[in-house]
């Protein structure tokens, strides 16, 4: 079992294998992590992790990349992932990180190799596929990134480096595998969903007359985190009177006012 998840490390594995064969032979997909956003000088927004690379991955730290490489009858298929260094001063400050050692242990990669290496690594993997697929448009940063390294292997065509000839969405691939949840998947939404209805029920325990939408905000998340569901799949809407008018209400400030409904979306 994989740290801070429910789901076993295997399958992870066989998520990848389940995509892969969606695939055709030699091909590359491409699947960058989620990104650090900077709120204010040196803190940062809480990390989301992309959706997609997490759930072939279970890997939780951001600015990685997986790339899953399509074999041929003659060659097997491949898992690498790119990841940020073991850092000592940043792990001070910051929190531990994984590196590449213990990513390629722990999570049963083919290969890992330090994000740092990306330049001198990927175009390798990508050199002599047909096509690459990614899930296009979730990032514009990364679809402009891959056009660079794209660029270097048509430049490097006198060396006998050939570029894949197409990229190709792949979102429609790994969005059908993850409409059909596994036994581990399923227990986990039933145990959110049992955390979920012991906040709603304190919530109505706790509201009345001259609190705030925010105060019975907090008491939904103090149940949430108590129960060891640390974060929320979405802001909370807490919509005293005629704020539950207002569809994606997230202000949570106003005072509850006697004999107004008062509408909950967590």
């Amino acid at each position: 079992m994989l740290k801070n998840t429910l789901i076993p490390v295997s399958e992870f594995v066989t998520r990848r294998e389940q995509l892969l064969a969606k695939l055709p032979n030699n091909s590359a997909a491409l699947f960058p992590a989620g990104r650090e956003v900077t709120r204010s000088n040196d803190t940062e927004y809480l990390f989301c992790q992309n959706k997609n690379f997490y759930y072939l991955t279970g890997f939780n730290e951001p600015d990685a990349l997986l790339v899953l490489i399509k074999g041929t009858d003659e060659q097997p298929n491949q898992s690498i992932l790119f990841c940020r260094d073991k850092d000592p001063l940043q792990e001070v400050w910051h929190g531990r990180r994984i590196g590449a050692d213990l990513a390629q242990r722990d999570y049963l990669f083919t290969h890992c190799f330090s994000v740092s290496d990306i330049d001198t690594h990927l175009t390798d993997f990508l050199d002599g596929k047909d096509s690459v697929h990614v899930c296009q448009g979730e990032s514009n940063e990364f679809d402009q990134q891959l056009l660079v390294w794209l660029q270097q292997l048509k430049a490097a065509s006198r060396q006998g480096k050939i570029a894949p000839n197409a990229i190709v969405d792949c979102s429609h691939i790994i969005h059908d595998l993850r409409i059909f949840k596994s036994a581990a998947e399923l227990s986990v939404m039933r145990q959110a969903n049992v955390i979920s209805g012991h906040a709603h029920q304190r919530a109505m325990e706790k509201t009345y007359e001259g609190k705030f939408e925010y105060q019975i905000e907090a008491e939904i998340l103090h149940e949430f985190a108590r129960n060891g569901a640390r974060y929320t799949a979405y802001n909370s809407i807490v919509a005293g009177g005629d704020n539950g008018n207002i569809l994606h209400y997230t202000e949570n400030e106003d005072v509850l006012i006697n004999g107004d409904w008062l509408l909950i979306d967590a």
